[in-house]
């Protein structure tokens, strides 16, 4: 979007990145807030995966980090993942579960461990492993 410069005679110049202009013309840019970026144009909200929380939105929003995740837009923090899940990559949407014979117990895990010795887990996305019958 572009602003005018009406009251010094001077052509529309481009709003700045991380302000818009409402409409051609606008007097002034404005900060679109926290969870938004703009590289000029419209307001957008961060898609999944990222996050903004600086309120005048930059020009692109930053990556979820690991063992955190996005799952809507326009959000100004990321997620941990819960127990049972972890996220290994950054800007993930969601969490993986963990597979069949490991296991997380912690928040904003990257990874699971394989269930010990003795001990088994035979659903997806658990934070604990059963110790084995005996016999």
């Amino acid at each position: 979007a572009v602003v005018s410069t009406q009251s010094t005679g001077a052509p529309c110049t481009r709003c700045p990145a991380g302000t818009w202009a409402p409409e051609r013309g606008s007097l002034s840019c404005k900060s679109c807030g926290a969870g938004n970026y703009t590289d000029g144009g419209a307001c957008e909200g961060c898609p999944m995966g990222s996050f903004s929380d600086s309120d005048s939105a930059p020009a692109s929003c930053d990556l979820c980090p690991i063992g955190q995740f996005a799952n809507s837009t326009g959000l100004t923090s990321c997620y941990p993942c819960e127990p049972g899940t972890y996220g290994n990559e950054t800007g993930m949407p969601a969490c993986r579960m963990c597979g069949k014979g490991s296991y997380n117990n912690q928040t904003a895990a990257t990874g699971c461990q394989q269930c010990p010795v003795g001990t088994y887990q035979v659903e997806l996305g658990q934070n604990f492993c059963f110790a084995c019958p005996r016999g």
